[in-house]
């Protein structure tokens, strides 16, 4: 999508700023991948709770506005972590369209320092310290909504 932005619309007379043709390329891959965990939410949501708000009168809309979404919210957390993950490693496709994030940073450094192991070497390291924070993150949020479950 970063390559469309920045080779296919230019043809077409499409131009955005440096930023957006990183940014709107990423919106549009990471709202499939929210819209895919929202709905896996909602599936996992048990099938008795649909049966229930139907058997005491609500309609499809007020079953899912008032019993299945507040429920799939509680168990999405952990999955939008995740891709928040997934969208932080994206993020370093900014370097394609040289926009100032960590990798172009390193690049930028590289040029001037000449220490260009050293460089990606901290670079990678920031990358894989955030990653692991978050991934940590998700998974004490996903033992926690397990172990509540279990207790409930």
């Amino acid at each position: 999508m970063v390559y469309a932005f920045l080779l296919a619309l230019p043809a077409f007379g499409v131009t955005f700023p440096r930023f957006w043709m990183l940014v709107i390329p990423m919106i549009l891959v990471s709202s499939a991948t929210t819209a895919e965990v929202f709905r896996a939410g909602i599936n996992a949501v048990d099938r008795g709770q649909h049966e229930a708000a139907a058997a005491i009168g609500l309609s499809r809309r007020d079953a899912m506005t008032s019993v299945i979404l507040p429920q799939a919210v509680r168990l999405v957390p952990p999955s939008l972590i995740l891709a928040l993950v997934t969208l932080l490693k994206d993020s370093t496709l900014g370097y394609v369209v040289s926009y100032n994030e960590p990798q172009f940073q390193g690049k930028t450094l590289v040029s001037i320092t000449r220490y260009l192991v050293q460089t990606y070497l901290v670079v990678s390291v920031i990358y894989i310290v955030i990653n692991f924070l978050l991934t940590r993150i998700a998974l004490a949020l996903d033992a926690r909504m397990k172990a509540r479950a279990a207790a409930g």
